[in-house]
């Protein structure tokens, strides 16, 4: 891989969820970017440690190269092994892109427990994509912590990034500063050309979040 050309995997099993995943991927622009479908079968008997490797395959739910993309190319690729194993060692990846995994019976989406694996033990910044629609409005959430920096600093350089608008969201519980944070967030996206503006709240970060997702729907959230 070139030092401008970045790696995009994408873990594909065939399923509803994986199709939008790849919809998603292909409504936007990913130039100097090459792509990887993987399919991670697990073997009949299989130890944690089962030696596997990658293959190019034929899959039976191809994902083609869209020109709209502009990826620079796409392998269909497969591994006889534990699908967190497979897609959790890729550590080479700019971003992993998965769907949720499964749908709850309030019909409401819940994470799989591949995805769940994934989100606790990431190896690379993942995004878990339940809609296939192109990404226009963001919410970037800041505490201050590396974690969430990295998130921030891993969305600022997506190619398409520019073509966002952005809320920060900084949550005041008394443990850590919320101006400091949101300025450096501020600063990130700023420095990678991407607009934004800064909402500061009190309370419980995880109920202020989701009601922040709740009154303004974003495409997409960083955390």
């Amino acid at each position: 891989m070139t030092r401008t050309e970045r790696l995009l995997i994408v873990g594909d099993d065939g399923s509803a969820d994986a199709d939008v995943a790849w919809l998603w991927v292909c409504n936007h622009p990913w130039p100097h970017w090459r792509a990887e479908v993987i399919t991670a079968t697990d073997p009949p008997f299989p130890p944690w440690d089962h030696p596997a490797e990658l293959v190019e395959w034929d899959s039976p739910h191809p994902r083609m190269l869209i020109a709209q993309s502009q990826l620079e190319s796409v392998k269909t690729l497969t591994i006889e092994q534990d699908r967190r194993l497979a897609l959790g060692a890729r550590s080479d990846a700019d971003l992993l892109v998965v769907g949720p995994g499964r749908i709850g019976h309030t019909r409401m989406p819940v994470l799989g427990s591949t995805t769940d694996w994934l989100i606790h033990y990431p190896s690379s910044p993942t995004a878990v994509i339940r809609s296939a629609s192109p990404t226009r409005r963001v919410l970037a959430c800041t505490d201050g912590s590396t974690h969430a920096r990295t998130a921030i600093e891993t969305f600022a350089h997506l190619p398409w990034a520019a073509q966002t608008r952005v809320t920060i969201l900084a949550v005041d519980d008394g443990r850590s500063d919320p101006t400091k944070s949101s300025e450096e967030a501020q600063a990130i996206l700023h420095g990678a050309g991407v607009q934004s503006s800064t909402s500061i709240t009190k309370g419980k970060p995880t109920r202020e979040i989701l009601r922040h997702i709740e009154d303004h729907d974003p495409h997409l959230v960083t955390i």
